[in-house]
C-alpha cells in the first residue's frame, strides 16, 4: 500500500478511537509520525471533511468519515440477516443484543438492538471496538486468532491495570482463551461493570472462518447463572437464522 495513504488511514484509526481532540504534537506522540508528515496528511483530510479542526487547533474524526461509515453499515449483509431476529429474541430476553464483526484481534459492533427492542445508530453502539480483555465478544474473536498473533498480545498487556477482578497474568487469560474455544461461547464479567456481565457466541463460515459473534449484556445474574443455558440457546436460535435463509 502506498505508505501515505497508509499513514493517512492510521492517523484516521487513531482519532476514531481518541476520547478528545488530538493536537499535532499528541498524533506525533501516539503514531510515532514526524509532525510535518501529520501535517501534510491533516490539511488533505481536512478538505476533504474526514477530519476537523477546532479553535484550538485540535482535530477530530470529521463527518466524511460518518458517511463512509453510515454507507458500510447499510451494505453489511450479515446485519441486513441478523437484525430481524435480534429484535424479536429481545422481545422474549429484554436485554441488549450486539452483532460484531472481527477487528484485527478485537471486535466491533455493526448492530445493536437495545432492551426495549428498538435499534438505535448511535455512535456509542454503532463501531465501538469491544476490547478482547474486557468484552465476550472481543475474547471470543481472540480466542480464534492465529496462536502467535495472541501471544504477541498477551505480552503487551498490562496486568496490573484495569481494576483487581481482571486476569493478572498471561497464563490466565491464555487459560480463558482455551476455555472458550473449547466450550464455544465466551463470558465476560470482570469489566462490564459492577454486578454486569455479557456473553457472546461465534458464527462461522462453512469453511470453519469466525465471521462474526453475537452477544447479550445485563445484570450478573440475568446473563449468567441459572439463566446462562437459556440464553446461549436463545444465541445460538439467533445464529441458525441466515443458515435458513440461505437454505430456502
Amino acid at each position: 500500500m502506498n505508505s501515505t495513504l497508509s499513514n493517512g488511514l492510521y492517523l484516521l484509526q487513531v482519532l476514531a478511537d481518541a476520547p478528545h481532540p488530538h493536537s499535532v504534537s499528541e498524533l506525533s506522540r501516539n503514531t510515532g509520525l514526524p509532525k510535518s508528515h501529520i501535517h501534510r496528511l491533516l490539511q488533505t483530510l481536512v478538505e476533504n471533511q474526514f477530519v476537523e479542526k477546532n479553535a484550538d487547533r485540535c482535530y477530530s474524526i470529521g463527518i466524511g468519515a460518518f458517511r463512509l461509515g453510515h454507507a458500510l453499515l447499510r451494505d453489511i449483509p450479515m446485519r441486513r440477516l441478523y437484525l430481524p431476529s435480534m429484535v424479536s429474541a429481545v422481545e422474549s430476553c429484554k436485554l441488549p443484543l450486539t452483532l460484531a464483526l472481527p477487528f484485527g484481534s478485537q471486535a466491533i459492533s455493526v448492530a445493536h438492538v437495545f432492551h426495549d427492542g428498538k435499534i438505535r445508530n448511535s455512535s456509542e453502539t454503532l463501531g465501538t471496538v469491544l476490547p478482547a480483555r474486557f468484552s465476550a465478544l472481543g475474547k471470543l474473536f481472540l480466542a480464534h486468532r492465529p496462536k502467535a498473533e495472541i501471544e504477541d498480545l498477551l505480552k503487551k498487556i498490562d496486568y496490573a491495570a484495569k481494576g483487581p477482578r481482571v486476569h493478572r497474568s498471561a497464563k490466565s487469560f491464555r487459560s480463558d482463551l482455551k476455555k472458550i474455544r473449547e466450550q464455544g461461547y465466551s463470558i465476560n464479567n470482570e469489566e462490564s461493570g459492577e454486578g454486569a456481565a455479557s456473553l457472546g457466541v461465534p458464527v462461522f463460515e462453512a469453511d470453519g472462518t469466525l465471521s462474526a459473534g453475537i452477544g447479550l449484556s445485563g445484570p450478573l445474574d440475568a446473563v449468567l447463572g441459572k439463566q446462562l443455558e437459556k440464553n446461549l440457546e436463545l444465541l445460538k436460535s439467533i445464529r441458525k437464522t441466515p443458515q435458513k435463509e440461505t437454505a430456502a
